[in-house]
């Protein structure tokens, strides 16, 4: 019974084209410079790098909508209040700092 399933392996293999077909999957999986490993690999990370690019656009969109609103002289304004804590002359600022309320 062994007997008879190697002879019918190595007489599969003696057709060249069976041959030819496996040796070049085998060649293209483990030894190319191009193989499925790597490509899979490439395949990765370009889906990474689109997500960032992706991510990115939308950070840069909201620049844009930021910088518009800061072109108007009263956000403007209220930007430089909230964010450098800027004040009128003979005015008092108060931060109020909330503490955790975890604690």
């Amino acid at each position: 019974m062994k007997k008879g399933r190697l002879a019918n392996w190595v007489g599969l293999f003696r057709n060249k084209y069976i041959l030819t077909i496996t040796l070049f999957f085998l060649w293209m999986t483990f030894f190319d410079n191009n193989d499925f490993f790597r490509q899979y690999k490439v395949y990765q990370k370009r889906q990474e790098m689109t997500r960032e690019l992706n991510r990115r656009k939308a950070l840069i969109k909201d620049t844009y909508e930021n910088l518009n609103q800061l072109k108007d002289r009263k956000q403007l304004e209220k930007f430089a209040r909230e964010q450098y804590l800027f004040k009128r002359p003979n005015e008092d600022i108060f931060v109020l700092v909330e503490e955790n309320p975890n604690q």
